[in-house]
């Protein structure tokens, strides 16, 4: 089965949809071939030292306090599938430099290990993964070449991949992610529930009538 999944490497509930499908796909027995496809939720984001809690105050008019009790509740929802966010430390910032290593990691199959790895860092460590050198030991951690990343790093490599991507997901009417497609036929908004999902894998296993 083809999945075909948009996220961002900042999106909290993209992490955990991710944890969803990898549980959906183990329990249902489906072989399946995932695809990443690069989501900005802030195209305009400056790494530039505030927390994701301030920067979300500001764009929703709330106290940053109200915007910690947002992402408490998040946190309690993934540890529910045994994942230790540290939201309220995580740092803002853009991930355009993000996707575009994660699209020269696809034509290495090193993809999917290395989002896993910038969710982990970023979700569970509050790390940032924005800059170059931010990024550069998460790319040899899974095996990419050393001189390859650096290249890819220092110049706007992938940087037509990314926008695809965008433009594909405007296409198809996508308004958040995580959003999963199966087998190019059966769209699931949003972080939605292991058993949602394997029903959508099998609705789109059905045959076309």
């Amino acid at each position: 089965m083809r999945v075909d999944v948009w996220s961002d490497v900042v999106c909290p509930w993209c992490y955990l949809g991710f944890v969803r499908l990898e549980k959906a796909l183990a329990a249902s027995g489906v072989e399946a071939e995932v695809f990443h496809h690069a989501y900005q939720l802030d195209a305009t984001a400056v790494h530039d030292g505030r927390r994701t809690a301030e920067h979300l105050a500001e764009k929703y008019g709330i106290g940053v306090e109200d915007a910690l009790g947002m992402m408490e509740r998040v946190t309690a929802i993934a540890a529910a599938d045994g994942l230790e966010y540290k939201l309220a430390d995580t740092p803002h910032g853009n991930t355009a430099t993000a996707h575009r290593l994660l699209a020269f990691a696809a034509t290495q199959g090193k993809q999917h290990d290395l989002l896993f790895r910038l969710f982990d860092a970023y979700f569970q460590q509050a790390q940032p993964v924005f800059s170059a050198d931010e990024l550069r030991p998460h790319a040899l951690a899974v095996g990419l070449d050393p001189a390859r990343v650096d290249e890819v790093l220092a110049s706007d490599e992938f940087e037509d991949v990314v926008e695809y991507d965008k433009q594909l997901a405007e296409q198809i009417g996508v308004r958040g992610v995580p959003f999963f497609v199966f087998n190019q036929r059966v769209a699931v908004p949003g972080a939605e529930s292991v058993e949602t999902l394997m029903q959508a894998m099998a609705k789109a296993a059905e045959p076309v009538e």
